[in-house]
């Protein structure tokens, strides 16, 4: 009897310790997360010179795994954030230029997918191996294709976030691959004679995640910009921005 015990006692501890093996495993790929940062940097040109505004955003990765024992099933699953804001191109006395964490193209994806659309992976960004792919890149691009743009406004009055305007319209060319074409810039209208986009870029990079946009709109965290329902008297898009679209700003 004494023998069948110890039998029994050895089987519960090695069953207990491989338990407690997998669980160590499963908690050190529960923490498994990438994270990335991205400059995006816009120029505009004034009669004054070129201004130029850059905005740094990071973007995360986490991976949790789903449990699927079937070799042909998902063994994780993602979720990705972005924290960041707006880029801010301050043109002194003729106002000042916002490229939003919106795209005309991607919409409120725009911040978050943009490393994705514009530098290719050998694997997809919401994968592990696409995840570690762009956690260790190290690229540069000049966006030409407007598809690829932020939504660019402007705020008549700093103080007033109804006060919001739109300075570009876009039309599509193109779903897919997205290609899409300026059907008229506003710069000139808001800000003067002579001034336009000139550029705008992305560059992954290590610098911090920058926080200026309080410094122009002192009531993003306290006041509720965009409408909240649908106004067919309303036609311009960016009436309806919400200040999400202008900063993120994720808890520790």
């Amino acid at each position: 009897m004494s023998v069948l015990k110890n039998l029994i006692l050895a089987a519960a501890i090695i069953i207990l310790s491989g338990a407690i093996l997998w669980h160590a495993v499963f908690n050190e790929d529960n923490d498994l997360e990438y994270s990335w940062r991205y400059k995006l940097t816009v120029e505009v040109e004034t009669p004054e010179g070129v201004k130029t505004g850059s905005a740094v955003r990071e973007v995360t990765v986490q991976f949790y795994p789903t449990g699927n024992k079937h070799p042909h099933d998902r063994k994780y699953n993602s979720s990705k954030f972005v924290k960041g804001e707006a880029v801010v191109v301050d043109l002194g006395e003729r106002g000042v230029v916002f490229a939003t964490l919106r795209g005309y193209s991607s919409d409120r994806g725009y911040a978050l997918s943009m490393p994705f659309q514009i530098f290719s992976s050998p694997s997809p960004g919401g994968t592990i191996d696409g995840a570690k792919y762009y956690s260790q890149l190290d690229k540069h691009a000049e966006i030409t294709e407007p598809a690829y743009f932020p939504v660019f406004v402007t705020f008549i009055d700093l103080n007033d976030p109804k006060t919001i305007k739109g300075l570009m319209e876009v039309n599509v060319v193109n779903r897919y691959p997205p290609r899409y074409e300026i059907k008229k810039s506003h710069f000139e209208d808001y800000f003067g004679k002579g001034v336009r986009l000139k550029s705008v870029s992305i560059e992954m990079t290590d610098e911090p995640v920058t926080d200026e946009l309080r410094d122009y709109l002192k009531w993003i965290d306290t006041k509720k910009m965009g409408l909240r329902s649908a106004d067919p008297a309303v036609k311009d898009p960016v009436k309806y921005f919400i200040n999400r679209d202008m900063s993120v700003r994720m808890k520790k």
